[in-house]
């Protein structure tokens, strides 16, 4: 294959595709636990009638980060969140995720019932 220059070029598609891959990191997934509910976020946007295109020219930001955002497969900034709260209605918390305290209540300590 003549690369312009006059010269053959021996790669093909797929060694140039394999070099990138080798070469490039990849993108790790979104923070565990999201700082939002991506149910949340659909299920509101879905209450405001408007579209996931709708939503993201309201934030300000490409449909592909709205779709990820619901699917979960991108975490919500806190100031991202603040946006999508704004543009659906509603107070930020609805979309914010839900946060549990991991209590374990220690019941026993050196042998004795602290109960």
């Amino acid at each position: 294959m003549a690369n312009g220059s006059g010269r053959v070029c021996r790669h093909t598609v797929v060694d140039v595709f394999n070099r990138r891959e080798s070469v490039m990191p990849s993108r790790r997934g979104p923070k565990n636990p999201l700082n939002h509910e991506p149910e949340a976020v659909t299920y509101a946007r879905e209450q405001a009638g408007l579209t996931k295109t709708q939503l993201a020219a309201a934030c300000g930001v490409a449909l592909s980060l709205i779709s990820e955002i619901e699917s979960g497969t991108r975490n919500a900034t806190p100031s991202m969140i603040r946006k999508l709260a704004d543009a659906l209605n509603c107070p930020p918390v609805v979309l914010e995720r839900k946060r549990t305290q991991d209590t374990h209540p220690v019941t026993e300590f050196d042998g004795v019932d602290s109960r």
